[in-house]
């Protein structure tokens, strides 16, 4: 879980939820340069004993009711199959000519009048040569022959 709590009023809503009060007026924490400075001694500790004992969802829940800013941090399949990630089209499932069945990366920019598509995967090495370099079939098979292409 990613977690915003960069200021005191954050820090203190933060430290009511966790169930540790007394963090606020700890000298170690009393500001959030402090906090930053001493995060590994002990606070860390505090916050991943607290947070183990919930889900991603749950913790997203009790943060958001809390009004203090968070996100999960998603694993890749977590982050393919994210509801926002499907609607958006961002991944796109086709196949590979020599993988199969794969997700690809689709267009971020989205305009209504002429929306994007993805419609063949990367090319493989090589695969236009022949266009690219205006190559005749005979050429380009000698080129790769010889090991220019």
């Amino acid at each position: 879980m990613a977690l915003g709590v960069g200021n005191d009023r954050l820090f203190q809503k933060f430290c009511d939820v966790i169930g540790h009060p007394e963090l606020v007026d700890d000298p170690m924490y009393l500001t959030n340069d402090l906090r930053c400075q001493n995060y590994e001694k002990g606070l860390q500790q505090i916050i991943a004993d607290w947070t183990r004992q919930y889900t991603k969802a749950e913790l997203e829940k009790i943060f958001d009711e809390a009004g203090i800013p968070c996100g999960p941090v998603l694993d890749m399949k977590e982050a393919i199959e994210h509801p926002q990630i499907q609607a958006r089209e961002m991944m796109v499932h086709m196949e590979h000519p020599t993988i199969g069945d794969m997700y690809f990366q689709g267009c971020p920019v989205k305009l209504s009048a002429t929306p994007p598509s993805i419609d063949t995967p990367a090319p493989l090495l090589g695969q236009h040569n022949q266009e690219v370099f205006h190559l005749d079939e005979e050429t380009c098979e000698k080129l790769k022959e010889e090991g220019v292409l």
